[in-house]
């Protein structure tokens, strides 16, 4: 299964809802991949870095959560295009990936579309509007204040977890059963072929 996590804007918990999700699921046999679309220090323009070290990155906190493989790919602009490809066969290889990403719906298509969703931050990326639209179920972050929700597609399944762990036990029994609904129909290198 292919299970994207994006989200509105920055820091507002995806990657904790991936490790997360990565914890709870270890059956699952998970390949993360974390998606930038800003440079990094330790990147060298457009790349794909596989995580080898449990570290404070994003990539290293999937393996201490206990991703089989981790990478971590960095794309400004319009470079994520020449990335698919590469990015396509890694998640081919995989039993099951979990990616960090909204924009790499445009060239590969998930199975679950998990969109993280935190009322007290107010900025929202530009690629953001668009994948709110294809997102199977919405993560909203509860931090025990007043909430004002962006209006969010209805129909939909809404999950509330708090920080620090960004997870619960309902969002947990959703992405299990999909998972066992997706291995009925074939792995995901079978369709991604």
């Amino acid at each position: 299964m292919i299970v994207f996590v994006g989200g509105h804007g920055r820091k507002i918990g995806k990657s904790s809802v991936v490790a997360g999700l990565i914890r709870a699921l270890p059956e699952a046999g998970w390949t993360a991949v974390k998606v930038s679309r800003h440079r990094h220090a330790a990147m060298t323009g457009t790349d794909i870095i596989e995580q080898r070290v449990a570290d404070a990155t994003d990539s290293g906190r999937y393996l201490a959560a206990g991703a089989a493989r981790s990478y971590w790919a960095a794309a400004e602009g319009d470079a994520l295009a020449r990335l698919a490809g590469k990015l396509r066969r890694i998640i081919a290889s995989a039993p099951n990936a979990i990616v960090e990403s909204n924009s790499l719906a445009a060239w590969i298509k998930p199975d679950l579309f998990l969109f993280v969703v935190d009322p007290e931050a107010g900025v929202w990326k530009a690629s953001a509007r668009e994948s709110l639209q294809s997102a199977d179920a919405f993560i909203v972050v509860d931090r025990g204040q007043p909430q004002v929700y962006v209006a969010l597609p209805e129909n939909r399944p809404r999950f509330h977890v708090r920080p620090p762990e960004f997870i619960s036990e309902e969002l947990v029994a959703f992405v299990r059963a999909r998972l066992a609904a997706q291995a009925a129909r074939g792995s995901a290198a079978s369709r991604l072929s």
